[in-house]
């Protein structure tokens, strides 16, 4: 490192005469004003007085008398390495970014956050060794211009061991912000009352704080030893957490039983990972086994974290490991030469463990995963000697206790690897009767997960699996399996919360009960099963899907017609969208046709009613659903096959004329060949002109022979929808012209997302 650890003293020095409380603003009380170290600072008058003082007020750390706390504290950061010190002062003095320290430090940017938080502990632990904690404000965003939440406390020099200080917690969420005039409202009633409590979840910032809105919701202000933070890694100021929770830590803490590893930064997304449904489903091996060099596999499973979803599922992702991820490993920068990428975890690869969002909106979510998954920094990942531990830690870490001790130990619902080691633990607990409800919980998470066509495992449709007479009856067969599935899902965690609960000895602060919107496997619902239907259709239509088998029948390489016989796919991979019947493989017929197919014919009409009643719109069910494919389909379809971070990445395209109708047809992309936009030139845009100017002439006579003026007026609005539809598709026929002389081959590995964007004159927009 040279020099660039060791930067002047005397730079350093001055750093350190000024004293420093990270992300928040002190002020001292002369200590002159303290007659009596048990008594609390002042009355409540006075400490009022105080608070209002303080919020209003812009205190400069020049004006404060800090020169002993000075002295002290320059001895605790001397105490820090050298690097240590450098991260220090980059960061608080300097006020450099991550990164900006960084590259500065030539290391990596993860690395300077680990050394942050290794320091700031040692000099927490300095605080609560050496000084009085008497009181502590802990504040939300916005207060003094900070964004992350801020800390206010008086500190006093000398230490009293078993001094009761006052903790309040004028907040709950995160990035959630109150006035200042409202936390000064809520510090003054709990410190007049300790039983004081506000539902921070329905605050906004016209609230008026007032007797009647501070009897119910959560805890504001906590009596607390700052001794017991010395108890818990990483010493926070653990001051909700009771002596109960504190003394947990004694049975040992996680980190004993359950390795964890922060996953790896491509460098590189958008070039390495891909979701599953993009490339050839042949070119992803789903069998990796750990420490197998795997040369010839190109795609592998990928955990990336995820939204909220315990116990299985979030699996969407694939990443590119040709040669063992050789292209990865390789990736460099290219001005210093540097590899870019890090963090393989190569002893770890395809292992089975658990694995988790590491950034989250609210409580942390916990999955099962299997063998064959290489994982992402936003998707960290644990791992046992047993399956027998991984599901005790699975239904603990899904449990309501461990979110009570994250509120402390990651109040910013940045569940690190770090963080989650150090949650108290005793490997006793895999033995408990409870794992077979935890088993019980993984495959009903997997099969809610797999009854949608976003699964790689998904078989069939669950309207179709049943063998149902109508459509109403294999609805109700799937609202109830999904009900029973919801109901004991939500049983199974009330019950693990309970026995967590037990262990903990928390039975006085924590409540079992699991809220309907924490249970993560979805119940049926009619507009949107119905859609899925409709999709699943579509994809027989294509051939993506079979009746005759499960799973996906094609999805790259070689095609099979020996797995269709029930329903055969279009032939041609073109499957037009018209407003009238103009072509024999129109979708609305092949969708008529494919209703036949699964249920019996004498029920057609009800069920072609009952899917019209489910989307709605107006019209004869052949009206509704002509109009749903034509307006909606194609920005569902977008909406299903899309993941939150990485956009809509549609398997159907839509290729379209424009806003009068002139021409759509949707193509599957696993089945593009370079000459199947010239195919559709002469097979479909070519036809559909003729038919336009056809019906343009048998117009223009009509009109001609009219006999009253609306008939007239009636035959003259069909004329010009039409004369707009040949016009528009006349210039689209153009542009077709010029794609179909290119003969435009398509690589999926290159992904949606790029080849989206090479065809994006000929399709409509993803919104």
């Amino acid at each position: 490192m040279g020099d660039k650890n060791n930067y002047k003293q005397e730079r350093f020095d001055s750093f350190l005469n000024k004293t420093i409380i990270l992300s928040s603003r002190t002020y001292f009380k002369k200590q002159s004003n303290i007659s009596n170290k048990e008594k609390t600072i002042v009355d409540n008058e006075d400490y009022s007085a105080y608070l209002q003082d303080f919020i209003a007020s812009d205190v400069h750390l020049s004006d404060i008398d800090t020169i002993d706390l000075s002295l002290q504290l320059k001895n605790a950061l001397k105490s820090l390495t050298a690097i240590e010190q450098s991260v220090i002062f980059l960061l608080f003095q300097e006020e450099l970014s991550q990164d900006e320290a960084a590259k500065i430090l030539e290391i990596w940017s993860k690395s300077v956050s680990r050394i942050k938080v290794r320091a700031i502990e040692k000099l927490r632990k300095y605080l609560f060794s050496k000084k009085l904690f008497l009181s502590v404000l802990h504040m939300g965003r916005g207060i003094f211009g900070i964004d992350f939440g801020s800390l206010a406390f008086c500190i006093c020099n000398d230490k009293i061991d078993a001094y009761i200080g006052k903790y309040f917690k004028l907040y709950n969420r995160t990035f959630q912000y109150i006035t200042s005039d409202s936390i000064k409202e809520l510090f003054l009633n709990a410190r007049r009352d300790n039983n004081v409590r506000f539902d921070f979840s329905t605050y906004d910032t016209a609230l008026e704080i007032n007797k009647t809105n501070l009897n119910t919701g959560d805890k504001i202000c906590y009596d607390a030893c700052q001794n017991y933070f010395l108890d818990v890694p990483g010493i926070p100021f653990a001051y909700s957490m009771t002596r109960q929770m504190v003394d947990s830590y004694k049975n040992g803490i996680l980190k004993n039983v359950f390795t964890t590893r922060e996953g790896m930064a491509t460098a590189g997304n958008d070039i390495f990972l891909r979701l599953w449904y993009e490339v050839s489903f042949l070119d992803i091996n789903f069998k990796c086994m750990p420490y197998i060099y795997n040369t010839n596999t190109k795609w592998v499973p990928y955990n990336k974290g995820g939204d909220f979803r315990k116990w299985y599922g979030n699996n969407y992702y694939i990443v590119y490991w040709l040669e063992d991820g050789l292209a990865i490993k390789n990736n460099k920068d290219m001005k210093t030469g540097r590899v870019r990428s890090h963090n393989y975890n190569g002893e770890y690869a395809f292992r089975k463990g658990l694995t988790w969002s590491s950034i989250s909106a609210g409580n942390i979510s916990v999955r099962w995963c299997g063998e064959g998954f290489l994982f992402d920094s936003k998707g960290a990942k644990g791992f046992a000697a047993n399956d027998n531990i991984l599901y005790g830690i699975l239904a603990f870490l899904n449990s309501s206790v461990t979110m009570e001790y994250l509120k402390v130990l990651a109040p910013t619902m940045d569940y690190k690897v770090g963080d989650i080691s150090m949650l108290p633990f005793s490997n006793h607990l895999s033995q408990k009767s409870f794992l077979t409800n935890v088993k019980q919980c993984i495959n009903y998470s997997k099969k809610d997960w797999d009854s949608f066509e976003t699964s790689w495992d998904f078989k069939v449709h669950p309207l179709v699996k049943n063998h149902a007479s109508t459509i109403g009856e294999a609805y109700n067969l799937w609202s109830k399996e999904c009900e029973d599935r919801f109901n004991t899902l939500k049983s199974n965690e009330k019950e693990l919360n309970r026995i967590f609960i037990e262990i903990y000895g928390l039975q006085g602060e924590l409540d079992p009960y699991v809220e309907d919107k924490d249970v993560t496997v979805r119940k049926a619902d009619l507009a949107r099963d119905i859609k899925s239907f409709i999709s699943y259709a579509v994809g027989c239509m294509f051939g993506r899907y079979s009746l005759d088998v499960e799973g996906l029948a094609y999805a790259g390489g070689e095609w099979d017609n020996n797995k269709y016989s029930t329903f055969i796919p279009d032939n041609d991979d073109i499957i037009p969208i018209c407003d009238e019947d103009y072509f024999e493989d129109d979708i609305l017929t092949m969708f008529i046709e494919f209703v036949k197919v699964v249920y019996d014919s004498d029920t057609l009409e009800e069920n072609l009613q009952l899917i019209a009643n489910a989307l709605g719109g107006k019209g004869t069910p052949r009206e509704v659903l002509r109009n749903y494919f034509l307006n909606d389909f194609f920005k569902d379809h977008c909406n299903t096959y899309q993941v939150t971070g990485s956009g809509k990445r549609p398997i159907y395209w839509l290729f379209d004329s424009g806003k009068k109708n002139g021409f759509k047809a949707l193509v599957y992309i696993h089945r593009y060949t370079p000459d199947l936009i010239a195919r559709m030139r002469t097979g479909y845009i070519h036809p559909q002109q003729a038919r336009y100017r056809t019906q343009i002439e048998m117009l223009q006579g009509q009109i001609h022979d009219a006999s009253n003026s609306s008939e007239k007026v009636k035959l003259s609005k069909q004329f010009k929808k039409i004369n707009e539809q040949l016009l528009e598709l006349n210039k689209y026929e153009e542009v077709i012209h010029h794609w179909a002389d290119k003969m435009e081959p398509m690589d999926l590995d290159d992904g949606v997302k790029v080849n989206y964007a090479k065809f994006q004159e000929l399709l409509a927009k993803i919104k």
